[in-house]
């Protein structure tokens, strides 16, 4: 007998199997119960709520529904034929090769027109040679379509294999392309396996026509039949499934235990659209139907039930066909129960289960209390989970009953949060004694590459030579740990391989034939590519320095063995990508390219330093692939590029689905079936566009094309109901979640259909429906997320105390807010959280007690290298952090270029203008300088390296002739100890040009603000150093720069003295204090380029390094300063002394200020 049992919540479901197991017990004690679930995930949970009623869950074995179904096959549909296991030929995964084998002959006859044109398109579109993956793709597309001919249309293939046309049964709804369709699909499938007869075809279709005849029948032995069976919480099943359990009933019993949202009959359910529809007919049919529409307008369908009940009002439309004299018989007592909880959630389910809209009209004050229900409106995905976290930690610390395992959070694609959660999730959060705590989360359903990402590289090594192979590409790929096994690879020689890379300017492609192919260009050069690059190591290893440019290439040193060695390593795996590009290029059958593929992967990785996991998925790929053509027999020579494709929809389906109820919190996707009950229910991702998904059909679907039929699926009525099955399980809460702003503009965004009919049922049940009620219900009950979590809002009480966001638990961000909120803090009721999670609004006291200073980190050297005391003034900011806090600036982190220069940016003009001199000044000959600077590979290709040289030439024409006068000056050896009581022994020294207009300084930069203080404390030592040593040539400094030309005055022996004894003041508080000299900015107001220094700050802004390095002095240093507002430079020692030599302090206007003695002044002479 086949009995059903429907009742709206799942765990009293779960509380009648239990009963039914154990009222009568198996008679054979050591059989296993058959459970058939929709989902792994449903069936661990219900082993959990057996094991709580019956104190412990044992011999119970949970199996999806076709595989029970495959095993009973398997036990009474015998077949005497030899081809009786052809069952597995029909599979998809081995149907497609199949079709794949007949399209290139079928594809040509008349009635393939359509699908040739649209072979034709896919080949245009993807720019492809060849026909062969276009016609693969449409392969797998048609197998996925017979597939589900199988599972919902088995009476079209036994008419196809009756050679009758399907529009002999459905013609009025068939268009003529819809018969030109199944016409053309008609002749593959029939032209399938043309060694078997139709009568040995033994796919899906038939044996479940040959297993429902012989439960039928009876003909068999009942022993091999389980004692009974029971189908729990499925929400829809294939109607040819429901023939063959209702013919299972027959000879044992089967328990269908389902979810049902209504207690009513509620199949004539009608959305507000349908029900208009419905009246207009009525209307339209005369007097007749008056009172027939006066009694339809007394009946209200409750709305959710009507628009997101289809799939639910199907199945049971289907189980409710049959009666008892087919063997279907429903429990008699009610199974149904209200939830009593008293919140908005229990009256809108309660509502569900009476199948009406009663109206509960609240004040918004109350409503605003009732917490059963929020929605959250975010900018971003990481914003979502963000404010999920704070959520839940908020629902624990109000309701201490909550534990993390109460929680599920569910997403249309978890895999797209991923990263997001293991990053928020993943993170610690400071208790209320100061130690840390974490949320411990249980992550299902992603894919099993995102958690090891040597799967792509399993893929990325086969496709070497479809890729640039830039540096990064490379050495992304030689950082495996797999990798550097298979190579000898270590840290130390892998740092060495990327300096190398470095040196020889190596950016992208293997040689020039790779750099054509992948550009799709030709003569495209070999200069920048590995093998250009490495070619010179290895002459510079087996030659040694060239006499002249005519060997063709320039010496790149390698001193040890330990750096032959790692050339050795780069020269094996440029040829391992060459070989690799050879053999993967031809066509081969696809055996042999398993044993190919095999061998490129045991070539790149070193598969023992693998996980055993990982060697197990890259084997079962392998043989998955290889069993799929020997089933189909398949075997035809193939290109590259169609095995690729398989192996990465192979690689890349694992996914990591065995987590679902192990952690404590449960991420997962929301898929049929795995909405089981849970306290707090909360879904993510419910953006319009995004919920409900839309069916991605293909034009040649049939059943797309052919009217619906009870039990067929559709992914966007699937979704619908999915969403009603949540609203239903949460016991508690429910948390739903969506993009609501644009990150870029904060403009508003739409959320799901579904929210939306939510929130209208919302408005219906517990309002007036008034506009103004509706809005302060929705309100109420939205999180109005900001775009960042450390918005003020989070931490001044302001939001927190409308109701439009929660509390913030993100405890890092507090201190930038303490300072202000200290006296105002909110507070918590003081519950300790299950996980050890305090209040951490309670931690500000550590905050009012200034931290103790670290000990100084400068201390005064015996001598100290002139170019130190230059760097340190140029810009006193950049030193502080460099040297107190170790912090370095990112243009010195090891980032390799990727790109060939094809112009040359300012800092590689400069550097060749540096090394250009000899060219300008000594006679070096032009063409040399090119030919050997394309050697190293520092310009682009010919003919615009010339073109750059020469440009370089022009730009530094005027330069040069002012440099040339100069070039007289002789290298002088500055020495002198430092007039000062904190530098009292320490020494400076360095190396300065002397000519017969004093020191010479020459710069290829032309920008001097960024050196110029610098100079400015190299001119007064100078001055010092020539006062003490009576030198004959002037005390004055000569600047040279492309664009400026400045003369620094001769100071005068005490004058110079007491500067000095200021700068090393200033020097030392710079080691131990930030001092605010933004340099570009004061020397635009000094150089009287800008009359004030507001405008200086608005020309030259800070940029880069030193504008994050402002900002961060600007945050901490307690003033009311900010990053836009001008420094002011007259406490800056070093600003004040250049000031007293230009006419800056008169520029200023203070009346107040004495006159001041004259002074020699600074000649500021820019260059047009």
């Amino acid at each position: 007998m086949l009995y059903l049992y429907p009742s709206n919540k799942t765990e009293t479901l779960a509380q009648i199997l239990a009963k039914l197991q154990s009222t009568p017990p198996l008679a054979d004690p050591f059989a296993s119960e058959i459970v058939l679930t929709q989902s792994y995930g449903m069936g661990v949970w219900l082993k959990q709520r057996i094991s709580d009623h019956q104190g412990i869950a044992c011999m119970v074995d949970t199996q999806m529904p076709g595989a029970f179904l495959w095993q009973l096959i398997e036990s009474l549909v015998s077949e005497k034929s030899e081809h009786s296991s052809t069952v597995q030929h029909f599979e998809k995964s081995t149907l497609r090769w199949e079709i794949f084998r007949l399209l290139p002959d079928l594809i040509d006859q008349p009635e393939f027109d359509g699908l040739r044109a649209y072979v034709d398109s896919l080949v245009a579109r993807s720019g492809r040679s060849g026909r062969e993956q276009s016609l693969f793709q449409v392969s797998e597309i048609l197998a996925d379509n017979f597939d589900a001919y199988q599972n919902y249309r088995n009476d079209w293939i036994t008419a196809w294999e009756r050679r009758e046309p399907l529009t002999d049964k459905v013609s009025e709804f068939s268009s003529a392309s819809t018969q030109q369709e199944e016409a053309w699909q008609r002749i593959v499938w029939q032209a399938l396996y043309p060694q078997f007869s139709f009568s040995e075809r033994h796919h899906r279709a038939s044996r479940l026509r040959a297993l429902e005849v012989v439960l039928n029948e009876g003909n068999f032995d009942r022993a091999v039949l389980p004692q009974r069976v029971f189908v729990f919480g499925m929400a829809a099943i294939p109607v040819q499934w429901l023939n063959v359990f209702l013919a299972l009933g027959k000879h044992i019993d089967v328990h269908f235990l389902f979810q049902n949202p209504c207690q009513y009959y509620w199949g004539d359910a009608l959305t507000e659209r349908q029900n208009a529809l419905y009246q207009q007919r009525l209307l339209q049919s005369g007097d007749d139907a008056v009172l027939a529409l006066s009694e339809f307008e007394q009946y209200e369908s409750h709305p959710l039930l009507a628009s997101l009940g289809e799939v639910g009002k199907n199945y049971l439309g289907a189980l409710y066909r049959y009666d008892e004299q087919d063997g279907l018989s429903e429990f008699a007592a009610s199974l149904y129960e209200s939830n009593a909880s008293g919140t908005a959630l229990a009256h809108i389910q309660n509502d569900l289960l009476e199948g009406r809209v009663e109206c509960n009209i609240a004040d918004i004050t109350e409503l605003e209390l009732d917490s059963s229900i929020r929605f959250s409106r975010c900018h971003s995905r990481l914003r979502e989970v963000e404010a999920l976290r704070d959520y839940v930690l908020d629902v624990i610390d109000q309701d201490p009953s909550f534990t993390l395992r109460d929680f599920i959070v569910m997403a249309p694609d978890i895999q797209q949060y991923a990263p997001f959660i293991d990053a928020v999730f993943g993170a610690p959060i400071e208790s209320r004694d100061g130690g840390e705590a974490r949320l411990f989360y249980g992550l299902s359903d992603h894919a099993l590459a995102q958690e090891q990402p040597i799967i792509e590289q399993f893929l990325a090594v086969l496709q070497l030579d479809k890729k640039r192979l830039t540096v990064d590409e490379i050495f992304d790929l030689l950082s495996l740990d797999a990798v550097c096994s298979r190579f000898d690879l270590n840290a130390e020689r892998l740092a060495f391989a990327r300096k190398l890379v470095d040196a020889l300017n190596i950016r992208w492609g293997v040689n020039e034939s790779h750099r054509d192919a992948v550009i799709g260009s030709s003569h495209t050069g070999d200069s920048h590519t590995w093998l250009f690059g490495l070619r010179r190591a290895l002459k510079s290893y087996l030659v040694g320095a060239p006499d002249d440019l005519k060997a063709g290439f320039i010496e790149c040193p390698l001193r040890s063995a330990e750096q032959h060695e790692v050339l050795g390593i780069l020269l094996r795996v440029v040829d391992l990508i060459e070989s690799n590009a050879v053999a993967l290029r031809s066509t081969k059958s696809v055996d042999e390219w398993a044993i190919r593929v095999q061998q490129v992967w045991y070539s790149w990785f070193d598969m023992n330093a693998l996980d055993e996991s990982l060697r197990q998925l890259a084997d079962k790929s392998l043989d998955a692939l290889i069993e799929q053509v020997e089933v189909s027999g398949f075997d035809q020579q193939v290109p590259f590029s169609l095995i690729f494709a398989v192996l990465q929809a192979e690689l890349e389906k694992e996914k990591v689905s065995q987590r679902f109820l192990s952690g404590r919190i449960n991420f997962c996707n929301l898929m049929p079936m795995r909405t089981v009950p849970f306290k707090a229910v909360c879904l993510l991702g419910m953006n319009e566009g995004a919920y409900p998904r839309h069916d991605m059909t293909q034009s040649f679907d049939l059943i797309s094309q052919y009217p619906a039929r009870l039990g067929d699926r559709s992914r966007r009525r699937d979704d619908r109901y999915m969403f009603l099955e949540a609203i239903l399980s949460a016991e508690d809460r429910l948390y739903i979640s969506y993009k609501g702003f644009d990150p870029k503009d904060n403009s508003e965004l739409f959320p799901s259909v579904l929210l939306s009919e939510l929130q209208e049922l919302c408005v219906r049940s517990f309002t007036d429906r008034s506009s103004d009620a509706a809005k302060a219900l929705v309100n109420a009950w939205t999180y109005q997320h900001r775009l960042q979590p450390f918005h003020s809002a989070y931490f001044n009480g302001s939001g927190i105390e409308d109701g439009c966001l929660p509390r913030s638990f993100a405890n890092e961000w507090y201190p930038l807010h303490a300072p202000m909120n200290k006296n105002e803090m909110p507070s918590s009721n003081g519950a300790e959280l299950a996980l050890g999670q305090a209040d951490l609004f309670e931690q500000v006291a550590a905050l009012e007690n200034e931290p103790p200073h670290s000990p100084p980190l400068f201390e005064w050297p015996e001598q100290l290298e002139l170019a130190e005391w230059e760097r340190v003034f140029a810009n006193p900011l950049a030193a502080y952090y460099s040297v107190q806090l170790g912090v370095k600036s990112a243009r010195f982190i090891d980032v390799l270029a990727s790109d060939e220069p094809f112009a040359l940016d300012g800092l590689q003009t400069y550097k060749l203008a540096r090394q250009m001199c000899d060219v300008w000044f000594r006679g070096a000959s032009l063409d040399d300088f090119i030919r050997k600077h394309s050697l190293l590979g520092e310009l682009p290709q010919a003919p615009v390296a010339r073109a750059s040289v020469e440009e370089i030439s022009a730009d530094y024409a005027e330069f040069c002739s002012r440099i040339e006068p100069l070039l007289a000056a002789q290298p002088v050896q500055l020495m002198l100890r430092l007039p000062s009581s904190l530098a009292e022994s320490t020494v400076l020294s360095g190396e300065v040009y002397i000519g017969d207009a004093g020191l010479v300084d020459v710069h290829f930069s032309r920008n001097p603000g960024k050196w110029f203080f610098g100079v400015w404390a190299r001119h007064v030592a100078w001055n010092v150093f020539h006062a003490e040593n009576a030198l004959p040539i002037p005390a004055t400094s000569v600047c040279v720069t492309p664009a400026w030309q400045i003369e620094l005055p001769a100071l005068g022996g005490a004058r110079a003295k007491q500067y000095l004894q200021e700068l090393v003041s200033y020097f030392h508080s710079a080691m131990l204090e930030p001092r605010p000299l933004l340099p570009e900015v004061a020397f635009h107001y000094l150089s009287g380029k800008d009359k004030t220094p507001q405008g200086a700050f608005k020309r030259t802004p800070p940029v880069g390094d030193l504008a994050a390095l402002w900002a961060r002095y600007c945050t901490l240093s307690g003033s009311d300063q900010d990053a836009e507002r001008v420094p002011e430079f007259d406490n800056e020692l070093i600003f004040t002394q250049i000031a007293l030599h230009t006419d800056a302090m008169s520029r200023k206007g203070d009346n107040d200020v004495e006159p001041i003695t004259p002074l020699p002044m600074i000649d500021f002479r820019e260059v047009k």
